[in-house]
């Protein structure tokens, strides 16, 4: 009678954890044969229904991250973000023209849009591609861009020719040879017909006219 007690209780206590893997309820046992059980091997129910009861509550918890975790997948999807095209372009130099800066590698429509209308314009196929480049002509500045890969015109050279212009540095076309290049120091190149500096990116570049600075030039080409 003893051991068909304890077969019993085992046989309860085995079933009892299979239905709590497979459900998500708690586990019901008949307290009775649970007890009559334990009673007969001299021992006590309460452990045995504490341990039920437990593994039933796991089998809840491991079903609820499960449903949860699917349910965000559904309800929120990875968004793969595409990169940027308006970061603001940091420049060791550039032009500053009617108190407007002008930044070589940057976006031309904000530049556009505080000089106002050019006086002349002129738009042209880039490179054998279908996308648009166009060069912007002022009263003493020449602006050319290019679309980069996202279709966002960039400013890939610019020429002040006049003392409209001045650059980040304190150079302006208006000053000795010697003032100009103390702005600067030591040239990273320099001939009879002209003197450049070389940045991270681009090149200011001053174009000399019979020894005096006559054009400064940023391009982005040099590189």
């Amino acid at each position: 009678m003893k051991k068909k007690l304890i077969n019993t209780l085992l046989v309860l206590t085995l079933a009892a954890v299979m239905t709590a893997c497979g459900s998500t309820k708690q586990v019901s046992v008949d307290q009775t044969s649970v007890k009559t059980a334990a009673k007969a091997v001299g021992g006590k129910s309460t452990g045995a229904v504490a341990q039920i009861s437990a593994d039933a509550n796991v089998a809840d918890a491991s079903k609820e991250v499960s449903e949860n975790a699917t349910t965000n997948a559904t309800t929120n999807p990875t968004t793969n973000v595409a990169p940027t095209n308006t970061a603001e372009v940091a420049a060791e130099d550039y032009l500053i023209y009617n108190n407007v800066s002008i930044i070589p590698g940057g976006d031309v429509a904000p530049v556009l849009k505080a000089l106002g209308a050019p006086d002349y314009q002129y738009s042209y196929k880039y490179c054998g591609t279908n996308r648009t480049a166009t060069d912007y002509y002022y009263d003493g500045l020449e602006i050319f861009t290019a679309p980069d890969d996202y279709g966002v015109s960039r400013i890939y050279m610019i020429r002040g020719l006049d003392c409209q212009s001045s650059t980040a540095k304190g150079a302006s076309l208006c000053q000795d040879l010697n003032v100009l290049k103390s702005c600067y120091g030591t040239p990273s190149e320099q001939t009879s017909d002209y003197i450049s500096y070389k940045f991270n990116g681009f090149t200011t570049t001053i174009t000399l006219d019979g020894g005096y600075p006559a054009v400064i030039m940023f391009s982005t080409l040099d590189q």
